[in-house]
């Protein structure tokens, strides 16, 4: 029986995994039309082969069954579910900006809601700013394939995530694509890989505006199917069962996978209007081609038998947005078991539009630690629960869920006037992060907008050290000054060292580079540095050109450097420097992800971390760089309450 990837059916278009693959196994999502390119391929360097993964990942690697989940098995097509008239049913259903200096914070950016395509302008400009020129330099089609097969998405590290997502947000700009567009007839078009990288990815709002630019009149009929399945993903139900009606004529050209990928869409676009006749005969006909599809077909069958609202959700692994269009039309109410479940678009979208709060908070507190949202997406979230005035007047009071308490501690903070009170607020919705093992550095980023014109002051003396934790979370470097002088910065020996990660970060005071590397030495000195933590910050220095106090080489130097994290496969960090210093920024972000792998610049071993930041230094990616330099460093930075 013909089994779909339990990471969801839309990525049979992409994908079908089973495990590691070899160079030859590359990702390649249509069926191969040249058999001399596939033999080409083959000839690749052992550097393309997938690394083994030291964790699950959200989604499966992008390496393929046997790399061409598109070729036919020489089945013939069955006919797609159609209506009486023979036609599928067509019903329609019932950056933050500046602050005062001295403020921690600034307003957010708006949250743009990624779900409804209507609601969003068209993309217009590229957004990605900060890239170098020539971004798929040395990069055609078909590498950028296998270079992409063996990622693990979302990215583990924030900085390259950041990264990440700014070369996908558009394909046109400075770092034109049109390079990439070179093979398209004998590959898939790029404006298919960039639509499977974007929902690999999480990047719902990237993916919202990608789909709505794409133009299909001429597009190959594979990658139409992909634009109305991401446009049915997103709830734009009326193109995208258009497109769906549009591709009947060439469902039986089609591979098998996709057909089974047709067939799941219009059963989707054929019981839009909740019909039991035509669930019935989709879950059929669904089940005549051998599909096993769980959600979709306990969806279909409870609607068939007139029991939506009280059927029992499959156990699944992983749950998609093509899946989760299935449970909205069988009216599921098991929401909360979802999100533990969710694929990373599928959490994007709950974040904003899961039916109650927790859901939505749950939702966005797992997307900010993927890495898929932003700071003030997770801000929206927690805005979106109502309290009465009286929890809100006396929060640490109330009774609640942890992921209501978190939020009712949110909404508290941004309701209080009193400085000393906001402080105090800021400080326990932290603590609530850290002991809920959450996005602790992306919680305390929420807070600046919500602390802006927060300066010291005696009564909040104390404050100091979350206040300094805020602003360079939220790279607000101008605040940091304030809290680390006298008398606030005197407070527990002293605050200055955290100014050591401001001269990380801020690549502008390239003269006064290294200026307060002697109060972290002091630091260490009395023993506040943990042997992994010295080695970290030394390979972090040397990585950005920083020179070090011999007194830091010494300390390092008398403790055998850590061996822990993920070490890539041979070849990797060769190909990282390789791509570096040929000027290939593209190929340097696909090598930095495979090098960091599973890890995070926090948890990175430190030769992948240090041979990272050069290569993406070296590339033009400084601002980059240092940002993985600031996330090597943040998370197990001396503090006084770990004293």
């Amino acid at each position: 029986m013909a089994r779909l990837p339990a990471a969801g059916f839309g990525l049979a278009l992409m994908l079908a995994v089973t495990g590691p693959a070899s160079a030859d196994d590359a990702w390649n999502p249509f069926k191969e039309r040249d058999q001399a390119r596939n033999a080409a391929r083959s000839s690749r360097a052992t550097i393309d082969n997938p690394a083994s993964r030291d964790e699950q990942a959200p989604l499966p690697s992008m390496n393929g069954v046997a790399g061409r989940p598109w070729q036919d098995d020489g089945r013939s097509a069955e006919q797609p579910f159609t209506g009486t008239d023979g036609a599928i049913s067509a019903e329609q259903p019932a950056q933050w900006s500046a602050a005062p200096p001295g403020a921690i914070g600034a307003p957010p950016s708006p949250v743009a809601d990624a779900v409804q395509r209507s609601e969003l302008e068209p993309l217009t400009e590229s957004l990605a700013a900060g890239l170098p020129q020539g971004m798929w330099q040395g990069i055609d089609q078909s590498t950028l394939q296998t270079l992409i097969a063996p990622l693990s998405l979302p990215p583990r590290s924030a900085a390259l995530a950041a990264l990440w997502q700014r070369l996908w947000s558009s394909p046109d700009g400075a770092q034109s694509a049109a390079p990439l567009r070179a093979d398209a007839s004998t590959g898939p078009s790029f404006d298919a890989i960039r639509l499977e990288v974007l929902y690999r990815s999480g990047l719902l709002a990237d993916l919202t505006k990608a789909v709505a630019a794409i133009l299909t009149d001429h597009a190959d009929p594979l990658t139409a199917l992909l634009v109305a399945r991401t446009r049915l993903m997103i709830g734009d139900d009326e193109p995208g069962c258009s497109a769906i009606k549009g591709l009947q004529r060439h469902h039986a050209s089609f591979p098998k996978p996709a057909r089974q990928e047709f067939l799941i869409l219009a059963a989707l676009c054929g019981t839009r209007n909740g019909d039991p006749g035509s669930a019935a005969l989709a879950a059929e006909l669904l089940r005549t081609e051998q599909i096993t599809a769980p959600l979709p077909l306990a969806a279909l069958d409870a609607l068939a038998a007139g029991v939506a609202d009280a059927w029992q959700l499959p156990s699944v692994k992983s749950i998609g947005l093509v899946e989760y269009r299935f449970l909205e039309l069988a009216r599921v109410g098991q929401t909360a078991g979802i999100v533990a479940s969710a694929e990373p678009a599928l959490l994007a979208a709950l974040a904003t539009k899961a039916p109650d709060a927790e859901t939505r908070i749950l939702a966005a507190e797992a997307a900010v630690a993927t890495l898929i949202i932003t700071p003030a997406d997770l801000a929206a979230a927690y805005r979106s629960a109502s309290f009465s005035p009286a929890a809100l007047a006396t929060p640490h009071s109330e009774t609640q869920t942890p992921a209501l308490k978190r939020a009712l501690l949110f909404n508290a903070l941004e309701a209080e006037r009193t400085p000393i009170k906001k402080a105090r607020l800021a400080r326990s919705l932290l603590d609530e992060a850290r002991r809920a093992q959450g996005p602790y550095m992306a919680t305390a980023a929420m807070l600046a907008p919500a602390l802006a014109g927060l300066r010291p002051a005696p009564e909040i003396g104390w404050f100091a050290e979350t206040a300094i934790e805020i602003a360079l979370a939220a790279n607000r470097l101008d605040a940091l000054a304030g809290w680390t002088e006298p008398p606030f910065g005197e407070r527990y020996g002293g605050l200055k060292h955290w100014l050591v990660l401001a001269d990380i970060v801020d690549a502008t005071k390239q003269n006064r580079r290294g200026e307060h590397l002697p109060a972290i030495e002091q630091v260490a000195v009395r023993g506040r540095l943990s042997a992994e933590l010295m080695h970290r910050l030394v390979t972090v220095l040397d990585a950005l050109d920083f020179q070090i106090p011999i007194p830091l080489w010494e300390a390092a130097s008398r403790s055998p450097q850590p061996t822990s994290g993920h070490l890539p496969e041979t070849g990797v960090l060769s190909e990282l420097q390789a791509a570096a210093k040929r000027q290939e920024p593209g190929r340097v972000v696909l090598s930095a992800l495979r090098a960091l792998g599973p890890d995070n610049g926090a948890t990175a071993h430190m030769i992948a971390l240090g041979d990272t930041i050069r290569a993406l230094k070296r590339a033009g990616l400084e601002a980059d760089a240092r940002q993985l330099g600031l996330e090597a460093l943040f998370m197990s930075w001396p503090r006084s309450q770990n004293d």
